[in-house]
């Protein structure tokens, strides 16, 4: 048996950090704000900004498109931010979101409403780190959990 767990012990110290991920990766192309192509050009934003398209984060990737949790109200309700451009502000990434209030249907399809605003948020403040698939091409979409989010993470 001591035998067994010192063949274990050998193998995590020979194979630490081996399967890690840095924090941040940027397989997308880095353009500076003044380069952009116009579009989100918000008073969020500073000059020295730069802005891509996707983002590897502790080895999960989040792209435009995909949807982030940025609040949970209730099991049923909860507010979520459509990725519209990774920002690289000096060492942090954040995710410059369009902002949409959302609520669980009967056959677990939550269904979004547009709050027409737009808000930068960081990875350590969101309140699920999976992003989301949107499904559908309109301002409503419809989108489903992957996984179940704990009651402790509700907001009271």
């Amino acid at each position: 048996m001591l035998h067994s767990h010192m063949n274990i012990y050998l193998i995590f110290r020979c194979y630490a950090g081996l399967f890690s991920a840095p924090q941040f990766q940027f397989p997308g192309k880095l353009v500076s704000i003044a380069d952009s192509d116009g579009s989100v050009q918000t008073n969020l934003l500073r000059e020295r900004d730069m802005l891509t398209d996707r983002v590897n984060v502790w080895g999960t990737r989040y792209k435009v498109g995909q949807l982030v949790v940025t609040k949970i109200i209730s099991q049923d309700i909860i507010e979520v931010g459509q990725i519209e451009k990774v920002v690289v502000s000096g060492n942090q990434s954040k995710f410059l979101v369009s902002l949409n209030d959302c609520a669980r249907d009967s056959f677990n399809i939550f269904q979004s409403v547009p709050q027409n605003k737009v808000k930068l948020v960081s990875y350590s403040s969101l309140e699920d780190f999976k992003p989301l698939i949107k499904r559908g091409q309109g301002r409503s979409f419809q989108f489903v959990l992957h996984h179940y989010l704990p009651m402790s993470e509700f907001s009271d």
